[in-house]
């Protein structure tokens, strides 16, 4: 269920990154959430026909008065040049409920290590919000990878937490930092997070959030260290796969579950450990509309044509009458999907 959101306020944190702060158009409370939950938001921008949904985790901590996203402006994103070019203060979004399983826990005071990549920070920035506001003797160590200042977003604020608590550790890598930027100032390490860098505490809680191919590497890391699996929790952002390994798929063997698509006249066969039907399709080179890739947005909803399925996971979102989400469809049967 979406309901409608003023803009009370749009912030720029970087040169490809902005904040919006939104509040309920109809007076009432804003919804209750856990730190590194996320909403869909649900936009038509100019020249598009059709309604678009995309996933944003709320980067703020929980009990504002507001909603804030922070949003990085995608090269060929479609709703993030919609929120950075043409939504302003007044504006009105259409906004779901918050969710998702990937959030901070608030039943222990164990340290918690915060490493992302990118805009994956978001999540992070709940996280550290609400344990510098509600758990101030929890340890926290964040630590960040990005390109550089320019695209570096909420220093200064990460700063302020460095220099006001004791129990926040900051650690922030520039892969390739300005000529202007110093060291131990705008950021600490140059290159890339490395091994060595990371803390290794036993009973912490691990949050990784950023591009897979950094998921995988701090987990590989982590994992070297044999820290606990069940102490390293992630955080996908239109990941083309999830961190565990994958069999390969064989592309025209018969012994699998086929899978037809119609407009690409293309077969393919299904074998146990492929993944969802949106990595079979992709792995055919084919690039379909998806987005969030846990349904949660119903950006890759296809219309089947036959056949059967299940949902591994369960998706957030209902398809239209007709459709299925292939983001997390597992075939049980021959399909037929009108790709």
């Amino acid at each position: 269920m979406f309901k409608e959101y003023t803009v009370e306020q749009v912030v720029k944190e970087s040169r490809t990154i902005k904040s919006f702060y939104l509040s309920p158009k109809d007076g009432m409370q804003v919804p209750s959430y856990l730190a590194g939950q996320f909403v869909n938001i649900k936009v038509k921008p100019d020249g598009s026909d059709k309604e678009l949904v995309r996933s944003y985790t709320l980067s703020d901590k929980p009990g504002a008065t507001y909603l804030r996203l922070t949003v990085k402006r995608e090269e060929y994103g479609k709703v993030s040049a919609y929120l950075h070019e043409v939504i302003t203060v007044g504006g009105t979004l259409l906004v779901s409920d918050p969710m998702g399983d990937f959030h901070l826990s608030v039943n222990n005071q164990n340290p918690l290590v915060l490493i992302s990549g990118g805009v994956g920070i978001t999540p992070m920035l709940s996280m550290a919000e609400y344990v510098f506001d509600r758990q101030p003797e929890r340890q926290i160590y964040f630590i960040h990878s990005s390109l550089n200042r320019n695209v570096q977003p909420m220093l200064d604020r990460l700063q302020y937490l460095k220099t006001t608590s004791n129990n926040f550790k900051l650690v922030i890598f520039h892969s390739d930092p300005l000529e202007e930027e110093l060291v131990d100032i705008d950021y600490d390490y140059r290159g890339f997070i490395t091994q060595e860098r990371l803390p290794l505490i036993g009973n912490a809680e691990y949050m990784v959030c950023g591009p897979v191919a950094f998921m995988e590497t701090v987990f590989s890391f982590l994992s070297e260290f044999e820290i606990a699996e069940d102490k390293i929790h992630f955080e996908f952002f239109q990941s083309p796969k999830t961190v565990e390994s994958k069999q390969p798929i064989k592309q025209g063997a018969s012994n699998g579950i086929k899978v037809t698509l119609v407009k690409s006249q293309k077969t393919l066969f299904w074998q146990e450990g492929a993944g969802t039907l949106l990595e079979l399709v992709e792995s055919a080179g084919l690039q379909p509309d998806n987005s969030c890739r846990m349904g949660t947005c119903a950006t890759c909803q296809t219309k089947l044509l036959g056949g059967s399925f299940q949902y591994e996971p369960e998706p957030f979102m209902e398809p239209e009458e007709g459709n299925i989400l292939i983001c997390c469809a597992i075939p049980t049967s021959n399909v037929e999907i009108d790709l």
